[in-house]
């Protein structure tokens, strides 16, 4: 049956099950009624996510759509990434600056490189009377105090605003900067890339008067600490700490009304009497406690007697039968020293990782092992193993996985804990072993086979071999060639390949003519959309984008050139005016092309 043959109300409702981007490009310019479809349809949605969206769609929509439904518009989202540079400054333009939404309430912003350009967005937002949510997520810019404190009062001023995720990343180390303006709107707040000590919490307490629930990052390198006042208010908190326990104690004590704690610690040394007594004294209304603590030993103390240490602590009648907060420990040996990872159940964190190895142990304060063993909430995995040795541990499952970062060759445990791909979209390959590279390539298809949604693929390393070469004068050499990617594997799904790859030796690897063209005439080269590369000449860049027939965006870094400027110029005199340059400010020498 024709879709042209369903009644409206019916194609509306089929609308419903794809996203704007997708939407557009599959029905917009079929025909005069499924334009105007699109057109009664937008004006009916209020949130549009312009993410992974063609560069001509976009402009599309801008130009013909976007005045039709603008004033509908409630929440938007945007990015700079990979797979659309610069769209934010192509969205926002002088036709369309975002004081035109004027009945905007949430803006999510992605992957933006310049704190000039995030001051210049919010102070845009300052005309927009109704936005409540503000989100600024994977951006990364250089630490400048003076542009940082007018980001911060810039924020702070916006009179609505209620929900608030700061997620920017700096060059070095930012501490944070308080604002100096006082928002009487601000309720939830995340701050987790920020290091924040005692001094400037207060601070920013002071003028988040009202502060509901607060992520941040804790730090305090010379164990000292201000009289923090109390803040009443706040009654859900997620904290992460690399300093010191007294921290950690000096900010809980101030925060009577805490319903909610999730913390996350590295290297403090503290142990579940040390929780108890500050819960018992500190937290008498805390309804949920979620830990998850990470310990270093030396590689000569005895790791089981130290994790059992650690572990028994959380046993006594308090942890067990009062409020049934189970936990569950293990460890492994990490170069000349041992890890040990403790959890509470059950566990509520994106991330995980596994290092199996002939040191690896596992236990837990459940009644039974056979609890909690589902680790729905678990998106990220980083699964890796050493040994070939048969390690007995309660196989715990991961069902929701969206992220892999797998080392090959796997083992028999990792199918049992990880028995479906359904979900994956990112896989990140490593792989160690030569001699079972054969081998590698086959567990690699059986992925792919059984991940329909997989999207994108990095390979982190992959294998060089050792050879030797006889030049002119019949004298030998040492050279290595490197095994390219197995991107001749095949997936139906993915669009995404990041070769960005480096040997066992921490070399990067750049493509030359032959590469390259493999490249182009491999399966995952032919439908490949969005492409992150290291090349040998620029004319490898022209190959690549003339070529590869689906290629939309292209990250490269190219080793012949000097200055990128003059490469760049180079380029636009001998590819299609389409393409449009962005530069990347975590890596300047990197070119960013949006080609279609």
């Amino acid at each position: 049956m024709s879709l042209e043959r369903l009644a409206n109300e019916l194609l509306f409702d089929v609308f419903e099950y794809l996203s704007c981007v997708d939407l557009f490009h599959a029905f917009n310019e079929l025909n005069c009624r499924f334009n105007s479809l699109l057109i009664e349809y937008f004006r009916h949605q209020t949130y549009f996510d312009f993410r992974f969206i063609f560069k001509e769609d976009l402009s599309m929509i801008r130009r013909r759509y976007l005045p039709l439904f603008i004033n509908e518009i409630k929440s938007i989202c945007l990015s700079d990434d990979d797979q659309t540079p610069h769209e934010i400054d192509i969205f926002i333009s002088r036709l369309y600056p975002l004081h035109r939404f004027q009945n905007l309430q949430s803006i999510s912003l992605f992957n933006i490189y310049s704190i000039e350009k995030i001051n210049r967005i919010l102070d845009d937002l300052q005309q927009i009377p109704y936005l409540i949510n503000l989100n600024l997520k994977q951006c990364y810019i250089k630490y400048d105090p003076k542009n940082i404190l007018i980001m911060m009062n810039n924020i702070w001023s916006l009179v609505n605003l209620m929900d608030c995720c700061l997620d920017v990343y700096f060059e070095d180390v930012c501490h944070l900067i308080p604002p100096n303006i006082i928002s009487c709107s601000i309720k939830h707040l995340s701050l987790s890339s920020f290091q924040c000590d005692l001094d400037n919490l207060s601070l920013l307490h002071e003028h988040t008067p009202y502060i509901e629930s607060l992520s941040v990052n804790i730090w305090d390198p010379y164990d000292t600490h201000c009289q923090l006042s109390l803040v009443p208010s706040l009654t859900t908190l997620k904290i992460k700490c690399e300093s010191s326990s007294r921290i950690i104690q000096a900010l809980l004590r101030k925060i009577p009304n805490l319903i909610n704690l999730t913390v996350q610690t590295k290297k403090v040394p503290m142990d579940g009497h040390m929780w108890k007594e500050i819960l018992n004294k500190y937290l008498l209304k805390l309804k949920l406690f979620n830990l998850k603590m990470e310990f270093e030993t030396n590689g000569n103390d005895n790791i089981e007697q130290e994790m059992d240490r650690i572990i028994d602590s959380y046993r006594d009648h308090f942890w067990i039968d009062q409020h049934k907060w189970f936990v569950r420990c293990f460890s492994y040996a990490e170069n000349d020293n041992s890890l040990i990872y403790l959890h509470t159940l059950p566990y509520v964190f994106e991330y995980f990782t596994m290092n199996i190895n002939e040191n690896f142990l596992f236990k837990s304060t459940c009644p039974t092992d056979n609890h909690y063993l589902t680790y729905n909430y678990v998106e990220n995995l980083n699964y890796c193993c050493t040994t070939l040795e048969g390690i007995n541990f309660s196989k715990i499952q991961f069902c929701n996985l969206q992220h892999l970062t797998l080392t090959f060759p796997y083992d028999d445990n990792f199918r049992c804990i990880v028995s479906q791909f359904k979900n994956l979209t990112y896989l990140e390959i490593i792989m160690v072993n030569l001699s079972q590279y054969d081998n590698d390539l086959q567990q690699l298809q059986i992925i792919f086979d059984q991940a329909p949604n997989l999207y994108r693929l990095k390979f982190h390393s992959w294998l060089s071999i050792p050879s030797k070469f006889e030049n002119k004068n019949k004298k030998t050499s040492n050279q290595t060639v490197w095994t390219m990617p197995p991107f001749s594997s095949r997936s139906s799904s993915v669009r995404y390949l990041d070769l960005r790859g480096i040997n066992q030796s921490g070399q990067s690897h750049y493509y030359n003519d032959q590469h390259c063209l493999s490249l182009i005439r491999s399966p995952l080269g032919s439908q490949c959309e969005f492409l992150r590369i290291e090349v040998e000449k620029r004319t490898n860049i022209i190959d690549l984008v003339n070529r590869m027939n689906h290629l939309r965006t292209l990250n490269v870094l190219c080793r012949d050139r000097k200055r990128n400027d003059d490469l760049v110029k180079w380029l636009q005199a001998r590819l299609p005016s389409t393409c449009s340059f962005a530069k990347d400010s975590t890596s300047p020498n990197d070119i960013r092309l949006w080609i279609r």
